[in-house]
């Protein structure tokens, strides 16, 4: 018995109109001018959560790329792919194609709303055979396979555990950072205080306080796109690494924890800065760990 659900069961398109539709998997884009990497599943989170915020839909609406029309149809089932994981991917709609601004090179387009409820819920899994993001339902379209419907967008279910049971490796700073985990975001960016940073390996430890704007997150989001912050311990670190050929030590054996979490602005930076010199002083991070100050 073949117990797997296929994306034609929810959205089901009969073969006799495949060419009437086209399937787009979104997958990161480097913008050559800015030089940053802008990634689909996090453009999707921003459109559902942000107001005002129509960025997923302008990703569809661009009519030519180098190889001529990109959706030459009259509908297009669009996806998100998991930076972690290319064969995975985020339902985010099926669009239609209202006209075609020519002077402008763009689709003007119109959401289906019989679909909407599974946007940012439905992922689906496919193998791609093809670097193509824009491509033909064909024989592609009957093994796009149902992997799990989420209860909520972006929601998988794994609830916060707490500041003081938060344990997080550069993996799961991936998942929050990239929408999977919405409401750890907004919690951690509205706490401030101080925290920890544990090198699994060699068990060494760095003590650092945020406050300010987006709380703890804002300052751990700068380690996740930088793997230092800025830190001369973890500079020097980072350089070691890179000497001995292992340029992912830090994103591997780095842990991140809460020390002390308050509301932001309830205390005061002078206060928490206090406070971050006494748990470098009580863990002693300056003698054995990272912490140079």
């Amino acid at each position: 018995m073949n117990n797997k659900i296929q994306l034609n069961d929810l959205i089901p398109v009969n073969p006799d109109e495949y060419q009437k539709y086209r399937l787009h998997f979104a997958k990161p884009v480097f913008d050559k001018e800015t030089g940053n990497r802008y990634f689909p599943l996090q453009v999707l989170h921003n459109q559902l959560f942000e107001a005002d915020n129509d960025d997923w839909d302008q990703w569809q609406t661009h009519m030519h790329n180098s190889k001529g029309e990109r959706f030459p149809s009259d509908f297009v089932i669009t996806f998100a792919q998991y930076p972690d994981n290319s064969d995975t991917f985020l339902f985010g709609g099926v669009f239609k194609i209202i006209d075609r601004d020519k002077t402008n090179d763009k689709y003007n387009i119109e959401w289906q709303s019989e679909y909407e409820k599974y946007v940012g819920r439905l992922v689906v899994k496919v193998k791609l055979e093809t670097r193509s993001v824009y491509r033909k339902l064909d024989n592609l379209f009957p093994k796009v396979v149902i992997k799990e419907i989420l209860p909520s967008p972006f929601y998988t279910g794994e609830k916060f555990p707490g500041y003081k049971k938060l344990d997080l490796t550069y993996n799961k700073l991936s998942e929050i950072d990239h929408g999977y985990l919405h409401d750890w975001k907004q919690v951690l960016q509205n706490i401030e205080g101080v925290y920890l940073i544990t090198d699994e390996k060699n068990s060494k430890l760095y003590v650092g306080s945020a406050t300010g704007v987006k709380g703890i997150w804002g300052r751990w989001i700068s380690y996740y796109n930088s793997l230092t912050g800025g830190n001369k311990g973890l500079e020097e670190l980072n350089e070691e690494s890179k000497k001995k050929f292992d340029e992912n030590y830090i994103k591997q054996n780095f842990h991140f924890s809460i020390l002390e979490a308050y509301a932001l602005g309830s205390i005061g930076r002078e206060k928490i800065i206090e406070r971050e010199s006494m748990w470098k002083n009580r863990l002693r991070s300056r003698e054995t760990g990272y912490n140079k100050n």
